[in-house]
Order: C-alpha cells, then sequence, then structure tokens
C-alpha cells in the first residue's frame, strides 16, 4: 500500500518532494498495490490552486490512485467545485461525517478487493476542517461528530 496526503499541488520530483511520477510507477509496478491519499491535495501551488484542483484529481487518475479522503483544503473553492472534482475522480473522495444540508456529502467507505482480500477505507474529517479552511467554502457543511462525551454533536 502506497500513501500519500498534504501534496498541496506539489506533484514534480525534487529533492523534498518524491512526485507523482515516481509515486505512479510504484504503483504500476505492482498488481497489488493500493494508492491512497489522505487528503489536501488540491490546494495549494498554482498546478493546484488554478484550476481549484481539477489538474490534479486529473493527475492522481493518471497515477492510479484508488481512494481518497478529504482533507479540509479540499473545501476551499466551495461545494460546487468539491463535487466537480468528486465526480471527476476515477476514485472515491470520501467524508463518513460530512453533511451538506443535513445530508451525506460524499462516500462514507468503500471496499477494495486485493490478492483475494477485501481491505475497508472510510474518511474522517477533523473538527479542525471547520475552522481551517475558506469559510465561504464550509457554507451548508457540517462536520458529524460522536463520542461518548458528546451524542451526534454537529461542528459548523
Amino acid at each position: 500500500m502506497y500513501h500519500t496526503n498534504d501534496m498541496h499541488g506539489y506533484v514534480t520530483e525534487s529533492e523534498d518532494v518524491i512526485g507523482l511520477g515516481k509515486i505512479a510507477a510504484l504503483k504500476a509496478s505492482d498488481d497489488d498495490a493500493i494508492l491512497v491519499d489522505a487528503g489536501d491535495a488540491t490546494q495549494g501551488l498554482p498546478i493546484a490552486s488554478l484550476t481549484k484542483g481539477a489538474d490534479i484529481i486529473r493527475l492522481m487518475n493518471v497515477a492510479g490512485y484508488d481512494v481518497m479522503a478529504a482533507g479540509n483544503h479540499e473545501f476551499d473553492f466551495g461545494i460546487d467545485i468539491l463535487k466537480q472534482n468528486v465526480a471527476l475522480a476515477s476514485f472515491p473522495m470520501l467524508g463518513a461525517n460530512v453533511l451538506y444540508n443535513g445530508s451525506p456529502l460524499l462516500e462514507a467507505q468503500t471496499v477494495i478487493q486485493k490478492d483475494g482480500h477485501r481491505i475497508g477505507f472510510f474518511g474522517i474529517s477533523t473538527t479542525q476542517t471547520a475552522t481551517s479552511t475558506n469559510p465561504e467554502g464550509m457554507q451548508g457543511l457540517y462536520l458529524r461528530m460522536k463520542s461518548k462525551r458528546q451524542k451526534n454533536k454537529l461542528h459548523p
């Protein structure tokens, strides 16, 4: 399994960055490999921000990503852009606790089968998402959190 997170548009190889080309080659070299991302890919460098994440999603498609959890910056450009990026992705973007106008916005989970094994993935956005991204992108969005102390509290 290969994992990335917090790419923020850093897709080309450098001294500090492995690059999506190398990631794609690693994935392609192993038929049983699974490539996942934990979010914050679609905002940052100009290649990400100028296309509101669409070019990053296209590159992730080519690299062979299997699943992604939505990070706080996937919400930076608003719900409509997030929905466009989700539709553009050839992999599910997950957010089990993300509600929009009271309904689930993203898929909660997915199961990938490799080498006879079923591997489950789910995405959870942190409560900090509500305050660590562009507030305009969060309108109508709630992060459902449930704990023993807080029963089904919504965090705007």
